[in-house]
C-alpha cells in the first residue's frame, strides 16, 4: 500500500506516526485557576451566629444592646416586639469586646445551611451562613423542637395564651436588594408545631406535595431593617425574659433566656446606582 501512496502522503503519515510515539507534554499547573461560580445579580449572602452568654452578675448582653442601635427599627415595630419580649438593633462592624471574646473562644466554621434552616441550641456560638435571591425565603431555627411550648402575646394591650406540641420557633428572612449596595431584610416570628402532614400547594409549575407541620405565622410582629455590607442585626430576649422572646431564646433549663442572634450581611451582587430597574421597591409602611 505505501508503494502506491505519494511521497507527500507518505511523509504525512510517517509525521503521525511520530508525533503518536512522543511523550504527551502537560501544561504546568501552576498558575492555572478555574473560574470562580457566579452569583445571581440578585443574591444575597448572610452570616448568622448564635451567641449563648455564661451565666454571671454582670450581664454581658448589657454592652452589646448599649452599642446597639435601636432606633433604626421603626418605632411601632420596636413596640410590639417589645411588649412579646424581644429586642433588636444594629452594630457597627466593629463588634463590643465582650462579643468578639464569645465568637473567637468558639471559633465555629461557617457552614451552608440545610433545607430545614439555619440552627443552634446550647453551643457558646455557632456561625453559618445563609444564600437567599432577592424575595427568597430563608429561615433560622431558634432552638431545638419543644414537646410542649406554653406562650403569652400581647397584641393592643391583651394577652392571649397559647400552647402548642412538637413546637420549634424559626425565624422567617427575606431579602430585598437595594441598588446602593444595601439590602431590605424582613424578619418574621413563627412557631411551626404538631405533627407533619402533607399539603398540596400550587405555583407556576403547577401542584407540588409537602410533609409539613402547621405554622403560626406572628404577622403583626414582622419588622424590616436596611444592612449595609458588613453591618449586624442583634435580635434577642428583653430582661426579664417574657413572652416570645422567651421562648424563642431560651435553652432547656435556663431561668432567664440567655442567647442573642446575629445577622451580619456578608456579600450582596447588586450594586449598581445605574440600574434603576434592579431596585427593590421602596419600603413599605409598617404593618398595622
Amino acid at each position: 500500500m505505501f508503494a502506491r501512496l505519494r511521497p507527500t502522503s507518505a511523509a504525512a503519515l510517517l509525521a503521525c506516526a511520530a508525533i503518536g510515539c512522543a511523550p504527551l507534554q502537560h501544561a504546568p499547573s501552576e498558575g492555572v485557576k478555574l473560574p470562580r461560580h457566579r452569583l445571581a445579580s440578585d443574591s444575597v449572602v448572610l452570616e448568622v451566629a448564635f451567641v449563648r452568654f455564661p451565666t454571671s452578675e454582670v450581664d454581658p448582653a448589657d454592652a452589646v444592646w448599649q452599642n446597639a442601635d435601636e432606633q433604626q427599627i421603626a418605632a411601632e415595630s420596636r413596640r410590639r416586639l417589645a411588649d412579646n419580649g424581644l429586642r433588636c438593633g444594629l452594630l457597627g462592624s466593629q463588634l463590643p469586646p465582650e462579643l468578639r471574646e464569645l465568637l473567637d473562644a468558639a471559633a465555629s466554621p461557617l457552614g451552608p445551611t440545610t433545607d430545614a434552616g439555619i440552627s443552634a441550641d446550647s453551643a457558646t456560638a455557632t456561625q453559618q451562613r445563609l444564600p437567599l435571591r432577592a424575595g427568597g425565603l430563608g429561615r433560622v431555627v431558634l432552638g431545638s423542637t419543644h414537646d410542649l411550648l406554653n406562650v403569652l402575646t400581647q397584641e393592643d394591650g391583651e394577652v392571649r395564651g397559647e400552647t402548642y406540641r412538637e413546637a420549634r420557633c424559626e425565624l422567617a428572612v427575606r431579602s430585598y436588594p437595594q441598588g446602593d449596595g444595601r439590602v431590605r431584610l424582613e424578619f418574621t416570628p413563627e412557631i411551626h408545631h404538631g405533627q407533619p402532614r402533607q399539603r398540596y400547594l400550587g405555583g407556576q409549575g403547577g401542584i407540588r406535595v409537602e410533609n409539613r407541620q402547621d405554622q403560626r405565622v406572628f404577622e403583626r410582629l414582622r419588622f424590616d431593617v436596611t444592612l449595609s455590607p458588613g453591618q449586624i442585626l442583634v435580635l434577642g430576649p428583653t430582661r426579664p425574659g417574657k413572652g416570645l422572646g422567651g421562648c424563642f431564646f431560651a435553652s432547656p433549663g435556663d431561668e432567664q433566656p440567655g442567647r442573642l442572634l446575629l445577622v451580619r450581611l456578608a456579600q450582596t451582587q447588586l450594586d449598581d446606582l445605574f440600574a434603576p430597574e434592579q431596585v427593590a421597591p421602596p419600603l413599605a409602611t409598617p404593618l398595622e
